[in-house]
């Protein structure tokens, strides 16, 4: 029998790169006044879509493997640095996917991760201090049982099509 905890035994987190996932985007979204479980998602709308793209402040930031190697390194540099038991972590092209333990927040180890990695991208990237690297906030979601961190990371690193940079300790 699986054990279940008091608080998350882990948590999955998603956030994306700036300008990556619009609202008004077909494949739904959810804005700071709708994102509490269960309330209505933001249905796709082209105008929608077309007046968030036009309010962009700079194109949108699409990784290289070298950008996601650097973005690895940060992550796990700051996992270290924290003491955040990390399981899995893939960062992708135009978004990151991780699977973390700490007593923390899932909200406070977002902050810091993208922190660190904006940190190693402004170093040994050149990208400019101005430039916004990642969208708002990002997804959270809670894990009570071992079994679902082995699932969020399977899912983490073998259902993103073909690995970026990625990082896997279960054990």
């Amino acid at each position: 029998m699986q054990k279940k905890y008091k608080l998350p035994f882990a948590y999955f987190i998603t956030f994306r790169t700036y300008g990556s996932w619009l609202h008004g985007d077909k494949r739904t979204s959810v804005s700071r006044e709708n994102n509490i479980f269960g309330t209505p998602v933001i249905k796709p709308n082209q105008l929608l879509e077309n007046k968030m793209h036009a309010e962009k402040k700079h194109d949108s930031i699409i990784f290289k493997k070298t950008h996601a190697d650097t973005i690895l390194n940060a992550m796990v540099a700051a996992c270290n640095h924290y003491r955040w038991r990390l399981y899995s972590l893939h960062v992708r092209s135009n978004h990151v996917h991780l699977t973390i333990r700490a007593d923390r927040t899932p909200e406070h180890m977002m902050t810091q991760l993208k922190a660190y990695a904006t940190r190693f991208l402004r170093k040994q990237h050149g990208f400019s201090k101005t430039q916004k690297i990642w969208s708002r906030h990002g997804s959270t979601k809670y894990l009570w049982t071992e079994k679902q961190v082995y699932f969020s990371s399977r899912y983490t690193i073998e259902f993103q099509g073909q690995k970026m940079a990625y990082y896997c300790k279960l054990i």
